[in-house]
């Protein structure tokens, strides 16, 4: 959108082509979080995903939400610009309105905007506008209305004297018609058969039949497979009306197939299906590895999915020979560290993990470096040129693992390392007391640049070594993580960090190298300028001070001056500016006197019961 108002403002005139590249920004990003959770989803359970097919969530907020939002901030730029001359819309700008409004599920605008087309004097619909439109009606459940639309585009085709029938397509349609394509019936035909509605699948399919430039294919059987196995069905069914139909299951069918028998642990049909996949001669692809692998890890089967695995890497030999490798993507490293992390078996979570993430040390580097002391050192773990050139190295015995298959040499970005393979690191790595491998896997990514470290990383890095008692370890992550890595944290971070030193009870000499480590980082903020990294972090030390200050008067009588004395050190230190110092100051001198008055209430309110006693 910035890109678009610069053009405006420099007095370019965005045409056709620019209005539909900013419809597929707006919805590339405002349907990214609802989709593709759905979207993997499905291609996990094998299903045939066309282009702009199965990439909207089950629940499109009909028009609402951020994506319903940003519709219509565009559509009120694409009116307003149509309005004043400065756009003449194409068959192509509304095609894409059609199916934006389909994917949030609101039909009445898809059809609004169809009706706009058709009324235009200069444009006319063509197939996809009339499928976009039958598909956003389906989707919706407005079936009547999806096969009203079907019969209008079929009498508009055979409108213009074009005969009919075959002879009907083979022309193109008549005036102002086109036939329909399989593209136009199989997402009616996947809808139809999802919402159970058998009777409205036969009339499709004989529609289908009757008039589209394509015959029932392998997507349209596909669709019918997947929906008779969530109905609870058995596909004895739909595999027996493909093959009447000369329709061969292609790599999807079978992938549908894989994942039906691995949720119900019908291990024989499973790789009987995979053996009857290859003698097809239908190569398995990642899906039908994660399937069965997500399936065996489920039912606890840990040797037979690492077997799989390795063949599926291309490392272990099968009963037909070695196989070639088709590699893993984030589903498959998700499923292994998931089953490594069952089994604490650290040493293949280490070993994937620098499969992942080639920069980072193994667990044995680490102990290494650990044992030289560099952890006092200002480069950041994993980071560096050593760590490159291990990354370069390493090849992590991928035995030519497929595209990105997080396996072959070099430190390239693997297709399996994502945000959600890291978060699954970390998570074991803490579990397993490894704080220093977390390190490590974040310093890899960072000087990798794959992808944003996360902030929850972070605080969970942090309360982990707050909890094993190490405050200084706690305070040169946030050290690494602003200042290296520039992870911006939140000030509840920084809040929670002090509670839990004030939870902790620590004693003297560990409450002290806390406040000594917040000094640097106060110091190291006000060098870089950072204003509201300042005032979180001299809140935090304010807190640490009167924890400490509060285990000592409870164990020595207290000592009264000392938090004034530490700030006034601070100042002195040029840690914090006078002003800060003095409104610290006033603060903590509010609180005491608000103290003094609460234990003032409590000492005479147990005067008063004890009088009446």
């Amino acid at each position: 959108m910035h890109v678009f108002k610069e053009m405006q403002s420099k007095g370019i005139t965005p045409n056709a082509y620019a209005y539909a590249a900013l419809l597929k920004a707006f919805t590339s990003s405002s349907f990214s979080s609802s989709s593709s959770s759905a979207a993997r989803a499905a291609r996990r359970r094998g299903k045939e995903v066309e282009e702009g097919e199965g990439e909207e969530g089950e629940e499109g907020g009909r028009g609402g939400g951020g994506a319903g939002r940003r519709l219509r901030e565009y559509i009120e730029l694409f009116d307003a610009a149509e309005a004043e001359g400065r756009l003449t819309p194409s068959v192509i700008n509304y095609n894409a309105l059609i199916d934006a409004c389909g994917k949030i599920q609101d039909p009445a605008g898809a059809a609004s905007f169809f009706q706009r087309l058709q009324a235009s004097p200069s444009l006319r619909p063509d197939v996809v506008s009339w499928s976009v439109l039958i598909k956003a009606l389906a989707h919706s459940g407005d079936f009547d209305g999806a096969f009203a639309a079907l019969k209008d585009m079929i009498a508009a085709a055979e409108g213009g004297g074009g005969g009919g029938g075959g002879g009907g397509r083979e022309g193109g349609g008549g005036a102002g018609g086109v036939w329909p394509t399989d593209r136009t019936f199989n997402p009616l035909i996947d809808r139809c058969a999802r919402a159970g509605r058998d009777e409205l699948v036969e009339e499709a399919l004989a529609l289908m039949r009757q008039y589209s430039t394509r015959p029932p294919d392998v997507i349209t059987y596909n669709s019918l497979l997947t929906a008779e196995l969530l109905r609870g069905g058995g596909p004895q069914g739909v595999l027996a009306r493909m093959k009447e139909g000369r329709v061969k299951p292609n790599t999807i069918t079978y992938n549908i197939l894989l994942d039906h028998y691995s949720r119900a642990g019908d291990w024989s049909k499973a790789f009987a299906a995979l053996e009857e996949m290859k003698q097809a001669s239908l190569a398995p692809d990642v899906q039908t590895y994660n399937h069965l692998l997500d399936g065996l890890s489920r039912a606890g089967k840990f040797i037979e999915a690492e077997t799989l695995f390795k063949r599926m890497m291309g490392e272990d030999e099968g009963e037909g020979g070695k196989e070639g490798g088709v590699g893993m993507d984030s589903f498959t490293a998700l499923v292994m560290l998931t089953m490594y992390g069952k089994q604490g078996d650290l040493h293949k979570v280490d070993a994937l993990a620098t499969r992942l993430f080639p920069s980072m040390p193994s667990a044995e580097e680490e102990e290494e470096r650990e044992g030289e002391g560099s952890p006092k050192s200002k480069t950041p773990p994993g980071g560096g040129k050593d760590a490159r050139r291990r990354g370069r190295g390493r090849g992590g015995g991928g035995g030519g693992g497929g595209e990105g298959g997080g396996g072959g040499g070099g430190g390239g970005r693997s297709r399996a390392a994502s945000p959600a393979v890291a978060a699954k690191l970390v998570g074991i790595y803490l579990q397993h007391q490894q704080a220093g491998q977390v390190v490590s896997l974040l310093s890899s990514v960072h000087s990798s640049r794959l992808f944003p470290i996360q902030p929850s990383w972070i605080s969970s890095l942090v309360l982990h070594s707050l909890l094993r008692s190490r405050p200084q370890e706690a305070f040169r992550v946030l050290e690494l993580a602003r200042f290296s890595w520039g992870v911006r944290l939140s000030g509840k971070t920084y809040a929670a960090l002090a509670r839990a030193v004030l939870e902790g009870g620590e004693g003297r000499e560990g409450g002290r190298e806390a406040v000594q480590a917040v000094e640097l980082l106060l110091l190291e903020g006000r060098r870089k300028r950072e204003v509201a990294l300042c005032k979180d972090l001299g809140l935090v030390l304010v807190q640490m001070v009167k924890a400490g200050r509060r285990v000592r008067r409870r164990e020595e009588g207290g000592r009264e001056g000392e938090v004034k004395e530490v700030i006034e050190e601070m100042v002195v230190k040029r840690v914090v500016g006078r002003e800060e110092a003095d409104e610290w100051l006033r603060d903590m001198e509010e609180e005491e006197e608000e103290e003094e008055e609460g234990r003032g209430r409590e000492e005479g309110g147990e005067r008063e019961e004890n009088r009446i006693a």
